[in-house]
């Protein structure tokens, strides 16, 4: 259910969130614990969203040096075939 929780940890867990927080704190300590997990999520969301850019815009500007250089290396050999032609 919760990774390696049981069902006795997990009661056992509310027992003592009850008692420290009382039953009438508990429903919005539970909706203030479930933004929190919501905003924590989406701000792990977005990170795994910019990091994903960066590394394809990595990529990206890697294939254009790896081009920059092939077309390079072809414009040389095609003076030197023409200065050999010529």
């Amino acid at each position: 259910m919760f990774g390696s929780l049981g069902f006795q940890e997990i009661i056992l867990i509310f027992v003592v969130v009850l008692l420290v927080f009382g039953p009438d704190k508990l429903p919005r300590f539970a909706r203030e614990l479930g933004k929190f997990i919501r905003d924590f999520r989406s701000t792990v969301n977005e990170a795994k969203h910019t990091i994903q850019e960066e590394v394809d815009r990595h990529d990206v500007t890697r294939d254009i040096r790896e081009l920059d250089s092939e077309l390079k290396k072809l414009q040389e050999n095609d003076q030197d075939e023409t200065k050999k032609s010529g």
